[in-house]
């Protein structure tokens, strides 16, 4: 006898479960929760968790105002707000910092217009005086003073000084000697500068003047006969002369006077200068120049020298009448001239410059 195993049960023959039957078109099983608008409602801190302290509103809301941009950042990052409440303070801290901008730069136009007005700076007030200072300085230790305003400097209008009147220093008192016949004259004190030495002489025979230097370097001033009447230089070459020889026929007279009484020839176009006999001549010149020298009537020796800082200079040299030109140097500042005649008076004579 053969065994067959047991048939399986069929499970469309299974008796349906115990309950109502499901509704037609929905899905057997348990039902699935509900669904919730995730982006609408920020996630909320589980109970229990710890919220960071720059999470929370006091501190959003300290940042946004002491420090703006850290507040929108702590907004959009930390806050447990909803989207719709971070754009509008968002949008709101935007506003506020645009009018605060607009402001500012409204108050430094301002600033700069104040600045420029040159009538504000006219109004402005006045330093404190000194007087109000120290009063000032009673009650408080430290007083700083108001900025003062400058005013633009002022140029003066040149005023012009007159140069002071050259100092002259007075002329040498004159000195007059007088005699006859041959003498010796011993003057008040060796001479060591140039001098002038007029003399006249009355007789009819040899007449002739030498000033004695301590050196026995003598100088011959006069050497004439007869009558005569001149000026000659004395001591321009330089020592000291301590006597004046006189070799005379009859009364003579001697006098010793400044150097800058002679007569002056200017040194300029067209000036002239008239003489008679023996005479010296101021001449200042400055640059080497023509002179124009005649002696028409003299008979006897005619010379003129050029007395400066060098040795002089012989500009004629001439015995009877003259007429010429010569060239005089630039540094000359007197002029002698020795004119003489046989007999008579003594000879005219003219320079002239060119």
């Amino acid at each position: 006898m053969s065994t067959e195993p047991p048939a399986s049960p069929d499970p469309a023959a299974s008796p349906p479960p115990a309950g109502p039957p499901p509704p037609t078109g929905q899905p057997i099983g348990p039902p699935p929760p509900p669904t919730a608008n995730v982006a609408a409602a920020p996630p909320q801190p589980i109970d229990g968790e710890p919220v960071p302290w720059y999470a929370t509103n006091v501190a959003v809301i300290v940042s946004l105002l002491f420090c703006f941009p850290v507040g929108l950042i702590l907004v959009w990052a930390a806050a447990r707000w909803t989207t719709k409440t971070k754009g509008v303070v968002t949008a709101a801290v935007v506003v506020l910092a645009i009018g605060f901008a607009a402001v500012g730069a409204a108050e430094d136009d301002d600033t700069l217009v104040a600045a420029s007005d040159p009538e504000a700076t006219e109004d402005a007030e006045e330093p404190p005086t000194t007087a109000e200072a120290a009063d000032d300085a009673v009650d408080v230790p430290t007083t700083t003073a108001a900025p003062t305003t400058t005013a633009a400097p002022t140029t003066a209008a040149p005023t012009t000084t007159e140069p002071p009147p050259p100092t002259t220093e007075p002329l040498v008192a004159e000195e007059t000697y007088s005699g006859s016949g041959d003498s010796i004259v011993t003057l008040p004190g060796p001479l060591d500068d140039a001098r002038l030495l007029t003399a006249v002489h009355e007789g009819d025979s040899n007449f002739a003047v030498r000033a004695l230097r301590d050196t026995g370097r003598d100088e011959l001033l006069v050497n004439t006969i007869g009558a005569y009447r001149g000026t000659t230089a004395l001591n321009f070459d330089g020592g000291q002369v301590s006597m004046l020889e006189v070799n005379a026929s009859g009364p003579w007279t001697l006098t010793v006077a400044d150097v800058r009484s002679a007569p002056e020839l200017a040194a300029e176009e067209g000036a002239r200068i008239d003489g008679q006999g023996d005479s010296v001549v101021m001449f200042v010149n400055d640059t080497r120049r023509p002179l124009d020298i005649a002696c028409p009537g003299c008979e006897s020796n005619f010379a003129v020298r050029g007395w400066g800082p060098r040795r002089p200079s012989l500009l004629v040299n001439d015995i009877g009448a003259y007429d010429g030109t010569v060239l005089a140097d630039a540094d000359i500042v007197l002029l002698e001239i020795t004119a003489s005649t046989r007999r008579g008076p003594a000879p005219a004579w003219s320079i002239t410059v060119p």
